[in-house]
């Protein structure tokens, strides 16, 4: 009977012990298992705790085993009870016994602990940038990680990512991550403060250096020192590094220069303004260099674009998009302009980026010599208008100097030297005089055109009645009213092309076909024999004419019955027909 109590007595004792000792860790050691049974991940110190309760009462069950045993073999209950009196104190400093530590924290977060404060103090002097091993000052590095999709040019010839330090790559050649190179710029914010807590809380728990370190780089408003690129002002982003910074200005130039040697030119620099400045930032505004270049780049890689549509020329898109044909020629090098074809993508704009290299080099060069314009007053045209009777010819020289280029393309030539080789030839042009008749219909009409050569008139052909008349003429040719009146039309009427018409009142109007270009706009009062438009070859045409009607009431009218008897007549057959 004595054993029995001196059993229940032991267990009392060392229960009593360790609830009164840690109440709530009794009851966080039941929260645990039960967490655990429930099958929830418990955390790694969650666990360690658990595990270190187990083996400490597991321990005090074969102590008291072997104390009951002792008394109950070998009569010893002296020496049992001597066990007791030592075992119970023991196990009570054990669970009751606290650890000195020194918890560290950011911002007022606690990140964790550390046996000694020089531990935490030395991660600073590494986030400071202080310690030197090996001669190089040790610096954070946070790895960022990276989405294939967002690197645009990291392969191939495009510089992308390739040629910058730290950059990193699955088998495929695809960047996953970066490494942004960051030194901390304040670490006012990180405090140490020592702490006691129970022996049982801190296995697991102490940091290492490198655990010290990970901790403070994770922290989101982790304040460091990056660097903004800027152009004209405007920021282009936000990088680790100022080599980083000059990485990505450095494959911007590559990217223009291609294959050229950097050796030829005297400098190599930027169209732009670009400063690179050191700021205060987070993490988070810490971008990937090679996002910056795909930014700087962006118009280059994405520029407007036109597909060419069944029987388009090249005039057809000019005019359809408010260009010239030599822009579309110039912003296309490759492509030829006789052979388009349904489906072919043209550039309809001159590709520009952000950010523009600009080279100077030395070298020969032609320069044009500009020509001396001449004008003649006469009353054959109109008040306003003229007319080129001698067109200028440019002289040229030759020269030696600076040759300005952005991206590639001459913008300007510093002449240093130069010999005239051609001399220029002046235009001659006649400015008219005579007074502008009122801009009204008079009844009467004139051949829209001067030199007129008549290939096709009013009346039956192939099957059909041709209503108007067609005038051979190189494309450009100057076309007049052929009355007064009031502009209806102007624009695209689709066999006829570029079409304008013009009612005169009284019923009559005309219309002018087959143009490369318009003078007018629709609603314009205008004048008999003022210029409207430049012939063309647009529409159905078999080559470069007018086709010019007159109506009356809708109907069309014998065109030739309109027009002055001394019109000349010169019918050839086949020759710029609609």
């Amino acid at each position: 009977m004595a054993k029995k109590m001196l059993i229940v007595v032991w267990c009392v004792i060392v229960a009593g012990f360790r609830a009164l000792a840690h109440p709530q860790e009794t009851w966080m050691s039941l929260e645990g298992r039960f967490l655990k049974a429930a099958g929830r991940r418990l955390t790694r110190l969650e666990e360690q705790k658990i595990v270190l309760r187990d083996a400490i009462r597991s321990a005090l069950r074969i102590f008291s085993a072997y104390a009951v045993v002792l008394a109950y073999r070998k009569r010893r209950l002296i020496t049992a009870c001597i066990l007791l009196f030592f075992a119970v104190p023991v196990t009570s400093a054990i669970l009751t016994a606290n650890y000195t530590v020194y918890e560290y924290s950011y911002h007022g977060r606690v990140l964790g602990v550390v046996k000694t404060a020089e531990e935490v103090q030395t991660a600073v002097r590494l986030l400071e940038g202080l310690v030197v091993e090996d001669g190089q000052k040790k610096a954070v590095v946070a790895i960022k990680a990276i989405e294939p999709e967002q690197v645009s040019l990291s392969t191939g010839s495009s510089p992308g990512l390739s040629g910058f330090r730290g950059s990193q790559s699955d088998g495929d050649g695809t960047p996953s991550a970066y490494d942004i190179v960051i030194p901390v710029d304040s670490i006012e914010a990180i405090e140490i403060r020592q702490s006691l807590l129970p022996l049982t809380q801190t296995l697991g728990k102490i940091d290492t250096e490198e655990e010290v370190l990970e901790n403070i780089v994770q922290q989101v408003d982790l304040d460091v020192i990056a660097y903004k690129v800027m152009i004209d002002g405007v920021p282009l982003g936000v990088v680790g590094s100022q080599e980083d910074a000059e990485a990505v200005l450095d494959q911007i130039k590559t990217y223009w220069l291609g294959q050229t040697d950097p050796a030829r030119f005297k400098e190599i620099g930027f169209a732009e303004s670009v400063s690179v400045e050191p700021i205060s930032a987070t993490l988070p505004e810490v971008e990937y260099p090679g996002d910056l270049l795909d930014r700087a780049l962006a118009h280059v890689n994405n520029p407007k674009t036109y597909t060419i549509r069944e029987g388009e020329t090249i005039l057809d898109v000019a005019l359809n998009n408010g260009v010239t044909e030599q822009q579309i020629s110039e912003w296309n090098p490759y492509i030829d302009p006789d052979a388009l074809a349904a489906g072919d993508v043209l550039i309809m704009e001159k590709p520009k980026a952000l950010l523009n290299v600009r080279t100077v080099e030395e070298g020969y060069f032609t320069v044009s010599i500009g020509f001396e314009t001449i004008y003649e007053d006469t009353n054959e045209l109109f008040l306003g208008e003229e007319k080129v009777v001698q067109p200028g010819v440019p002289g040229t020289k030759n020269a030696y100097g600076d040759i300005v280029r952005i991206d590639g393309n001459v913008v300007e030539y510093m002449e240093q030297s130069s010999v005239v080789a051609e001399e220029p030839e002046p235009a001659v042009i006649k400015r008219g005089t005579k007074p502008i008749p009122p801009r009204i219909g008079t009844g009467t009409f004139i051949v829209p055109l001067d030199n007129a050569l008549v290939t096709s008139l009013y009346g039956p052909r192939w099957g059909r009645v041709h209503e108007g008349i067609d005038f051979g003429t190189p494309v450009g040719t100057p076309i007049r009213a052929s009355d007064g009146g009031k502009v209806t039309y102007v624009g695209w009427d689709g066999s006829l092309g570029i079409t304008v018409k013009i009612d005169h009142g009284a019923g009559f109007s005309t219309l002018y076909a087959h143009l490369s270009g318009t003078l007018v706009e629709e609603g314009a009062d205008i004048y008999q024999g003022e210029q409207i438009a430049l012939s063309g070859n647009t529409g159905f045409s078999t080559g470069p004419h007018l086709h010019f009607g007159i109506y009356l009431f809708g109907n069309s009218q014998v065109a030739q019955d309109y027009l002055p008897d001394d019109m000349p007549m010169y019918i050839l057959s086949g020759v710029g027909h609609d």
